[in-house]
């Protein structure tokens, strides 16, 4: 903008006039030249085959189609701010660094902008919070071009962990990491669909021995096992051998004894 020349990022060769075309290009060429050496050497890939600054800009503008990563970066700094070497100054130097760092991502005057932006800020926090396993679940929410609130990543966070069910599914392979973008996927439910066979036992956890599959009412080590065989009479031989019964409580097993 200093130079009149922010119309190269904004407009491709065809929008200008016949007259201007010469000049024009060899200007875009030059200023090329000056976004390629203002790029890290290990993204050159992505960008060499442009040659237009519009083209160049407008790939930066895909590859980093939001402040989201930015601002985990200040958030992060932020939350793990620490004095070394008793160096106050440069400890208080760094923090209101940081501070105006991130005022100047939050602050604006429109006042849904900003709500969304503070949005934004406490799904960071949570993110920044989450331990190494969740790894992948962060990278999608700060690569993914459609940005979860708040509210969406509590919702599917939840699903890949529900309370009390015993289970945890595997954040890598959780509805959370397909697509933030879609608004409409409820998760995989509860327990990731285990045990809903055979009477739904895979979820099911006894809270005396704290194994899984069973309930206190069916535990082997607090009611022992059956002294007979139930519902032999129903069940071919073949299918005897391979009978597999829980524990019955007290009141039934009296039933057999």
């Amino acid at each position: 903008m200093g130079q009149r020349l922010s119309d190269h990022l904004t407009k491709k060769l065809s929008d200008i006039d016949a007259k201007l075309k010469d000049e024009w290009e060899a200007a875009d060429y030059q200023l090329v030249s000056v976004l390629w050496n203002s790029t890290e050497p290990k993204l050159m890939a992505h960008f060499r085959p442009y040659r237009t600054c519009y083209e160049v800009w407008h790939k930066a503008k895909n590859l980093y189609a939001n402040d989201i990563q930015r601002l985990y970066e200040s958030v992060r700094n932020l939350a793990t701010l620490q004095m070394t070497d008793n160096d106050l100054s440069e400890y208080l130097a760094r923090a209101q660094s940081t501070i105006d760092g991130l005022k100047l991502m939050l602050v604006d005057d429109d006042l849904k902008k900003l709500l969304e932006k503070l949005d934004n800020m406490f799904m960071v926090f949570i993110l920044h919070g989450l331990p190494k396993e969740y790894a992948a679940i962060r990278d999608q929410a700060l690569t993914n071009t459609s940005i979860p609130t708040v509210e969406e990543l509590i919702d599917r966070l939840t699903q890949v962990s529900l309370p009390g069910d015993g289970t945890q599914t595997n954040p890598e392979s959780s509805a959370l990491i397909s697509n933030f973008s879609d608004r409409s996927s409820g998760g995989r439910g509860r327990g990731n669909g285990r045990g809903r066979g055979r009477g739904g036992r895979g979820n099911l956890r006894c809270t005396f021995c704290k194994r899984d599959g069973h309930t206190q009412d069916w535990c082997y080590s607090l009611h022992g096992f059956p002294s007979k065989t139930a519902n032999v009479a129903q069940t071919s031989p073949s299918q005897r051998l391979n009978l597999k019964l829980p524990c019955l409580p007290m009141s039934i097993r009296s039933i057999y004894s």
